[in-house]
């Protein structure tokens, strides 16, 4: 595989056991990767993409500063019918959405934002 291709795709066939989440288990965060087992867990994914491993908080925001934000404060709070309208949505989060609502989000042809989401 050329190195242009490995930067871009990095895909492998993987079997994960059932009790693989389990703390008593021998195959406690491991997996099969064609025929390999191999070590997988949280911190692994955090060491190979950078993140730090130090706890975050969570953080409280409230529906009507993401509203704000998402609307680059063209709506201030939340509506009350539950939903921003994407046409109120900035260039950048009308992105998103459209993005979300074709691979990950079932639909009904609405593209709004609900509070669910």
């Amino acid at each position: 595989m050329s190195e242009c291709s490995e930067k871009l795709v990095r895909e492998f066939l993987v079997n994960i056991p059932e009790d693989c989440d389990n703390p008593l288990s021998k195959e406690y965060q491991k997996v099969f990767v064609q025929g390999k087992c191999v070590e997988f867990s949280p911190t692994i994914i955090n060491k190979a993409l950078e993140n730090s491993d130090v706890p975050q908080p969570d953080i409280e925001v409230s529906n009507n500063k993401v509203c704000q934000t998402i609307t680059a404060d063209q709506v201030k709070t939340w509506p009350k019918k539950q939903k921003v309208p994407a046409v109120k949505l900035s260039q950048k989060y009308a992105i998103l959405n459209r993005i979300a609502a074709a691979n990950w989000v079932p639909t009904r042809h609405s593209s709004d934002v609900a509070t669910g989401l």
